[in-house]
């Protein structure tokens, strides 16, 4: 059974013993994807199937067309796991670098997984279920609505939650990334959680832009290649780690800081729009084909 609370943003399911196959009637399978999940793993082998199982049960009956793309910087069995879980027909593969491969840190990583991706829209979700795969659909309806360039998971509006930073240490740097973000663009000061991990952008946009790889955080990049004037926030509760580690140090803050300023440098003025989606007016209903929305 799961319950929908808070907007249809929080799911407690209280049942782990549904089995992954391949279902027919999901949009997700047999066709071109519309929407790339991209997911940067590193190590997360307890992580990924149930991932998996959560987002096709959350995208099960929509309209939209997706794949699940790993970014991978695993030394365990994570690519193995993924291998199975594409073997069992699931629309899941990813894109593995080796050790002299990984520069640039989660968006080396994120970069290298893009570059193979034919889809319109691409939405960046961590895979240890902090980030829960049942806000996805949310994500993804402002820019299909055309109401939004770019949309934020935010933590930090009432109908949101951070209580997944268990200690005081990652809820200050949290804040403190955010802040180091405004103080570089202060023309984002409207928006509450600029170091979210969890937004989605059109990847033409992306493609189009310029701007360099900073490593830790990926979105200060992705704002300042697609320069959005406007930007959708959708609350989300910022759950417990399903299993594994948190992989922040605190060696990426300073590269945080570094590259931020170099991107500065990349950037333009330009103004945004920050404003609060209504997750329950951008859930997509069966009559909305994301390819239609496109132009």
């Amino acid at each position: 059974m799961r319950e929908l609370i808070d907007n249809g943003l929080q799911i407690n399911s209280h049942s782990t013993s549904a089995t992954l196959k391949r279902d027919a009637g999901a949009s997700g399978f047999g066709r071109k994807p519309t929407v790339a999940i991209v997911v940067p793993t590193r190590n997360e082998r307890g992580n990924v199937e149930e991932f998996v199982k959560r987002t096709v049960e959350a995208l099960a009956g929509t309209p939209i067309h997706w794949e699940i793309v790993f970014a991978d910087d695993s030394d365990d069995d994570t690519p193995d796991i993924i291998d199975d879980l594409t073997q069992r027909g699931l629309p899941v593969r990813y894109v593995h670098r080796q050790i002299d491969e990984r520069c640039h840190s989660i968006s080396g990583a994120i970069h290298t997984a893009l570059e193979t991706i034919d889809a319109e829209i691409a939405v960046v979700i961590d895979a240890d279920l902090q980030h829960p795969p049942e806000v996805l659909a949310s994500m993804i309806g402002p820019l299909a609505a055309g109401e939004a360039q770019i949309s934020i998971g935010t933590r930090y509006v009432p109908a949101g939650s951070a209580d997944g930073l268990r200690t005081p240490w990652r809820r200050w740097a949290s804040r403190a990334c955010g802040m180091a973000v405004v103080a570089v663009f202060p023309q984002y000061r409207r928006c509450t959680d600029l170091s979210s991990g969890l937004f989605a952008f059109r990847v033409e946009d992306f493609r189009s832009g310029r701007g360099r790889i900073i490593g830790f955080k990926f979105l200060p990049e992705v704002l300042v290649r697609c320069k959005p004037e406007a930007i959708a926030e959708i609350p989300y509760v910022f759950e417990d780690r399903f299993g594994g580690l948190s992989k922040a140090r605190l060696r990426d803050g300073f590269t945080l800081m570094r590259a931020l300023i170099g991107l500065r440098r990349d950037s333009r003025r330009f103004r945004a729009v920050s404003l609060v989606a209504d997750p329950e007016r951008f859930r997509l209903s069966g009559d909305i084909d994301l390819r239609d929305l496109a132009d």
